[in-house]
């Protein structure tokens, strides 16, 4: 994995990377400041970035803050000195994965920096499948020739795919026996509630929904709680 590691001091950065890169598997660059490692950033790929707080110029919260506003995702771990747990606050409310303390034995600093740095790494990569995994069932999900629509126990409509929509229109956000049946009041012997109230596997029955344009569709639904 590549690491970005970036500090204002010469000295800590050649130790920073003689560290790491005794760890299997983590390649170091480096940069003497914010400025530089976007630059950096923006020439290539790399997989974590690990920073110095207190930095002339740009500091650490502003590099990531930087980061986050121009959309990217990328693991940031802030590698601060003690005594620092407003920093610590400040960078994680930025978004920062982990901090790492600055201080004490050089060895166990680093191999405790080593490990966050593997952590965030997996961290991205869960996060990254679960998106993938997300962005191909929605594909299935808006095209499937059915209606799809997911509801919260309050009765909102949390999502709907394709068919759905252009049937009832955007319907997303609003109250489901509004949305779909065009009441004011909950539906009677609502199969919803019944639902959730009784925790089955799942319901099949059968439905009229009101369109967008006041007809009617009649539906078999098949509703299972998530």
């Amino acid at each position: 994995m590549d690491v970005l590691l970036v500090d204002d001091e010469p000295m800590l950065l050649d130790i920073g990377a003689l560290f790491l890169e005794r760890e299997e598997g983590i390649r170091v660059y480096t940069a003497s400041s914010a400025q530089e490692g976007l630059e950096l950033l923006e020439q290539g790929t790399f997989d974590v970035v690990v920073s110095d707080f207190q930095m002339p110029g740009m500091d650490g919260i502003e590099f990531l803050r930087e980061l986050r506003e121009r959309g990217s995702v990328i693991p940031f771990i802030i590698f601060t000195g003690r005594g620092r747990e407003d920093v610590v606050i400040d960078a994680l409310n930025s978004g920062a994965n982990f901090y790492v303390q600055k201080g004490g034995d050089a060895t166990a600093q680093f191999t405790e920096l080593a490990h966050k740095i593997r952590q965030a790494v997996r961290q991205r990569e869960t996060e990254k499948s679960l998106e993938e995994e997300r962005n191909r069932l929605e594909q299935v999900s808006e095209n499937i020739g059915a209606c799809l629509a997911i509801i919260d126990p309050r009765f909102h409509v949390l999502w709907t795919n394709r068919v759905t929509r252009e049937i009832c229109g955007d319907t997303e956000g609003d109250l489901c026996y509004r949305a779909l049946h065009g009441r004011d009041d909950e539906c009677p012997g609502c199969t919803i509630r019944q639902i959730f109230d009784s925790k089955v596997e799942r319901s099949i029955f059968e439905r009229v929904f009101t369109g967008e344009a006041g007809e009617q569709y009649h539906f078999e639904v098949i509703a299972t709680p998530l």
